[in-house]
């Protein structure tokens, strides 16, 4: 049987500590590539039962081919540049994906929590019921709300310039009547208001 250069890596690095998971993984990136996206296949998973046969035969390391997969997928999901030192593997493997460990870390630390495993966990499902509520229509009516005051920028400007240089009381009569107008025209609505107010 013929070794792989990588088995014999990961062999030898097996066991050294406890905190080795990235870097188990990366070698499993290196030997399959890159792991899939969910629920989609690949065609390694006898590649990676095979790896596993090996590991048990050559060196006495009995590993499930789940737990290959799981080392493989969140050496993918986070590559070198994306990991975060303070966090454990685990961590990062109920995490998944960089963005969402930003914001599982932002909101542990908001509530004044050390982020553990099972904090992490449940922080992910908040945020992902949280974020149920953003659809791409949400999405696309913030945007249109935003280029609507954007352009309109430089009249409200020069409306609150007015205001600043004479009587407020005035100019706010002035100023609530030419919303009242824009509001009259056809094709204008209360849609970006309502945007900009939530």
């Amino acid at each position: 049987m013929t070794k792989s250069l990588n088995l014999v890596k990961f062999a030898k690095r097996y066991g050294e500590q406890d905190s080795i998971q990235f870097e188990l993984g990366d070698i499993l990136v290196a030997e399959f590539g890159e792991a899939p996206p969910p629920d989609t296949r690949d065609g390694t998973r006898n590649s990676l039962l095979a790896f596993s046969d090996d590991l048990a035969e050559e060196y006495d390391i009995h590993m499930e081919v789940g737990s290959l997969a799981a080392l493989r997928v969140v050496a993918t999901n986070f590559p070198t540049e994306s990991r975060d030192s303070v966090c454990s593997w685990s961590i990062h493997r109920i995490a998944g994906k960089p963005e969402m460990l930003k914001m599982i870390k932002s909101k542990a630390l908001k509530l004044e929590q050390r982020l553990t495993v099972a904090l992490t966990g449940e922080l992910r499902k908040v945020i992902e019921e949280e974020l149920k509520g953003v659809t791409a229509d949400k999405i696309t009516e913030i945007i249109e709300s935003l280029s609507f005051w954007l352009k309109n920028w430089e009249r409200v400007k020069f409306k609150l310039g007015e205001v600043q240089r004479t009587s407020v009381n005035e100019n706010l009569v002035v100023l609530q009547n030419d919303i009242s107008e824009f509001f009259k025209k056809p094709g204008s609505n209360r849609s970006h208001l309502k945007a900009v107010e939530n």
